[in-house]
């Protein structure tokens, strides 16, 4: 079942059960003129949605219900006849009542229709009782489903191959992602753990200043504890540094999953106009899947993407190594202009006016950032193009470290010396950041960035991504 059928199962007992009191105290209360206009505002949400506004939180057993049947779909053939019958018995039973809430709540539904006739005749007892019928049938539907949804929930992770998917799914659906374009950050992260951390982060402050000597104290342990730890990031100068806060402190620990820095993006001669990472970490088992989102950030402004040009974690390369042996998808550039010139903005007639024909083949880049193997006037036309000194030389990871016996081409130190490029996480890239909208507000990207900074030092004393 796709997210816009299940779109009216969000925080709709709330927006019902508020509902059927608004009714109530209109119908019974209002003059005639009064109900008009109060029928005409909450019309005016069911157009709007009242249960699908932007900003909106999915109710849980919405997620649920999405991710029970993904994964049933995905690993059916592999369970047994009775597991698949008490799965799918549940899952068609949640079906049924999400049908129902469909008719009942949608727009053009039954209670959208009903207030229209109440709107028309606001007088009409029998249409004022029917509209809370309806209501009340809606408010029965949402609790139905929840308890199914507990259900299927319970049921599903008694079988060992549908507990470990439900799981990696569950990760996902509570992903989002925070972006701040003019630095070039990007900080994945677990919204669910952010909404908890928040609340622990108010709580904490309540018992700051609670009245109850017993609460303070409790408070005066908690920031002991949160000092002990004497996180810092760097200041606006760049030269001192502050000490991260109470949230921030927590959101190191639970909320953050990617961090990475690209600030650089390079002209288009060099590196063939390559985002360059700075920073990177991700937790554990997350490593691949944050870098195929950061590619895809890149892809959808048509470049590739280079790691950071002066040191690189151990993890990092084996990262690297991995991507350029055993992803295929992933194209490598500047190999793949012979073939893909036009992923990163390119026609075959500017690479060859640019390059020459003798690049095509090549499979690294220099110390300059041109395709590693260009006759030596070749280089020196693109020098002067851009104003690079004879003198002055960048890093190439091959010239700096490789021996006799190094792989130049493939894997290894040459997959340092490459800029990658992938679009195919762009569809869940754009998911994770339309969730992330609603966090963009107050402090929290400057949170972010700050609990993202320290996230990647930690991790990089622990090898990295």
């Amino acid at each position: 079942m796709e997210k816009k059928q299940v779109r009216f199962i969000i925080r709709q007992l709330i927006e019902f059960k508020k509902l059927l009191t608004e009714i109530s105290i209109i119908v019974n209360n209002a003059n005639e003129q009064r109900i008009k206009t109060e029928i005409s505002s909450i019309l005016r949400r069911f157009r709007s949605g009242i249960f699908s506004c932007e900003e909106r939180i999915e109710y849980q057993s919405a997620r649920n219900f999405n991710i029970l049947e993904k994964t049933f779909i995905e690993i059916s053939r592999e369970l047994s006849y009775a597991e698949t019958k008490e799965i799918s018995g549940l899952l068609n039973q949640a079906r049924i009542y999400n049908a129902k809430l469909e008719r009942l709540g949608a727009r053009g539904g039954k209670i959208e229709i009903a207030l229209k006739q109440i709107q028309k005749n606001p007088k009409d007892k029998e249409k004022s009782q029917g509209v809370q019928v309806l209501i009340e049938e809606a408010i029965h539907n949402d609790l139905a489903f929840e308890a199914v949804i507990n259900q299927l929930m319970s049921a599903s992770r008694k079988i060992k191959k549908m507990k470990s998917k439900i799981t990696g799914y569950q990760q996902l659906e509570s992903l989002a992602i925070m972006i701040q374009d003019y630095e070039g950050i990007i900080v994945l992260y677990d919204q669910d753990k952010l909404r908890k951390e928040m609340e622990n982060t108010d709580l904490f402050l309540e018992r700051c200043n609670s009245p109850n000597p017993e609460m303070r104290e409790i408070a005066k342990r908690e920031g002991a504890e949160f000092r002990q730890k004497a996180r810092r990031i760097p200041d606006s100068s760049g030269f001192g540094s502050n000490s991260v806060d109470y949230l921030e402190n927590r959101m190191v620990d639970h909320v953050i999953v990617g961090y990475c820095e690209m600030p650089t993006r390079h002209r288009k001669e060099v590196f063939l106009g390559a985002y360059e990472i700075l920073r990177i970490a991700a937790k554990p088992g997350m490593g691949l899947f944050f870098l195929e989102l950061v590619l895809s950030w890149a892809a959808l402004r048509r470049a590739p993407v280079i790691i950071d040009r002066k040191e690189t974690s151990p993890a990092a390369r084996k990262l690297w190594e991995y991507i350029d042996t055993e992803k295929p998808y992933i194209l490598k550039y500047p190999a793949a202009l012979l073939k893909y010139p036009e992923a990163i903005g390119y026609t075959k007639k500017e690479v060859l006016e640019l390059f020459g024909p003798a690049v095509f083949g090549l499979s690294v880049f220099d110390e300059n950032g041109f395709p590693a193997g260009l006759p030596k006037q070749k280089v020196e036309e693109l020098k002067q193009k851009i104003g690079i000194s004879e003198m002055v030389e960048g890093v190439s990871y091959l010239k700096k470290e490789a021996t006799r016996s190094t792989n130049r081409v493939i894997g290894g130190i040459a997959s340092l010396d490459k800029a990658y490029y992938y679009q195919g996480e762009i569809k869940t890239l754009g998911l994770f950041i339309k969730r992330g909208i609603v966090d963009k507000r107050d402090l929290l990207p400057l949170k972010m960035k700050n609990a993202g900074y320290v996230f990647f030092q930690e991790s990089k004393a622990r090898s990295g991504l």
